[in-house]
């Protein structure tokens, strides 16, 4: 697994993610052409931290490459 820290931009349909679990937090849904899509973010990737700002998501995830 890969650790992977990527910054999402807010778009006007949202992040374009869905996810899933507690305790682990998975990544369920990545809608294609999202923003979440275009910073990397796949369907199955694990979350670790997520840091919020008016716009902006940051995420620190690993991904299985």
């Amino acid at each position: 697994m890969i650790e992977r820290c990527v910054v999402v931009q807010r778009q006007r349909d949202g992040y374009g993610f869905t996810v899933t679990g507690d305790h682990p937090v998975f990544v369920h849904t990545v809608k294609p052409e999202g923003a979440a899509f275009c910073a990397g973010v796949r369907e199955g990737d694990r979350i670790l931290k997520v840091s919020v700002s008016m716009y902006l998501l940051e995420l620190s995830f690993q991904c299985i490459c």
